[in-house]
């Protein structure tokens, strides 16, 4: 009976020891399984956490890479556009170099055109002349025609004076020169010993121009020609004349010597 109970006993508490250590077996299970659900969460936590900046990462690269792609193909663009510019520009320069010739050589037949048109105006343009002390304005073609009407005389071609003189009157007869030249006429007949012809020149001058300054030379030349001629009654009235209205003349201290020799 003892033995029975002692057995028992024993079994009871090997049963308890038993039953102890397996409930402390599973509850140490239960730990485990728990601090692996832990991990386990925190090291999927972990590695979302990781991806997620891995993702980041990822797009902020991309990002990066995506502006550094972009500012490239800009940089290629514009210097490409550079490039565009500067040919542009080289071309715009040869352009303007074309143009600025072209200008140049126009401006240059412009004041060719000018002076040319400014040569031919004043061909035709009067200009003042002053002669025995009268001015007027004359045409170019009249001062011309007048030089080469005298020219004859004062190389004392007189044949040739006696044709140039009358000329330049028919042309011009009321011109400004026109004392001179019949002055010059009567002179290049007494010149040629026609001093009929002297002497009609001579009145003409005196008639139509009586308050030439070149009336008394005319007058001498007339009285001159009428002594010439035989006709002294004539040539003393003619230096009578002068005497008497030019005194101051040179031509009436000649007039007064003439005078002197003819009889009264």
């Amino acid at each position: 009976m003892m033995l029975k109970t002692h057995l028992c006993r024993a079994c009871v508490l090997g049963f308890f020891f038993v039953a102890s250590h397996t409930h402390a077996a599973i509850f140490a299970d239960d730990e485990a399984r728990k601090a692996i659900l832990q991990l386990r969460q925190r090291l999927d936590t972990f590695n979302a956490d990781q991806n997620q900046e891995l993702s980041d990462i990822k797009a902020r690269l991309q990002k990066l890479e995506e502006g550094l792609e972009a500012r490239a193909r800009g940089q290629l663009e514009a210097a490409r556009q550079t490039d565009l510019l500067q040919k542009d520009l080289a071309q715009f320069r040869g352009q303007l170099e074309l143009i600025l010739n072209e200008l140049s050589k126009a401006q240059k037949q412009q004041r060719d055109l000018y002076s040319d048109l400014d040569k031919r105006i004043s061909a035709f343009e009067p200009k003042p002349v002053t002669i025995d002390g009268n001015t007027a304005m004359l045409a170019p073609a009249e001062i011309k025609a007048y030089e080469q009407a005298i020219a004859p005389y004062q190389t004392r071609d007189f044949k040739q004076a006696a044709i140039s003189l009358p000329r330049f009157l028919s042309s011009f007869p009321e011109s400004l020169y026109a004392p001179q030249i019949y002055q010059w006429l009567g002179n290049t007949y007494y010149a040629l010993r026609d001093c009929k012809n002297a002497i009609t020149t001579q009145e003409k001058l005196v008639q139509t121009y009586p308050n030439n300054s070149r009336v008394s030379d005319a007058l001498l030349t007339m009285g001159t020609c009428q002594l010439d001629l035989n006709d002294k009654k004539a040539a003393r009235k003619t230096f009578e004349t002068i005497v008497r209205d030019y005194p101051t003349t040179p031509a009436a201290e000649t007039a007064k010597e003439r005078l002197s020799k003819l009889p009264k």
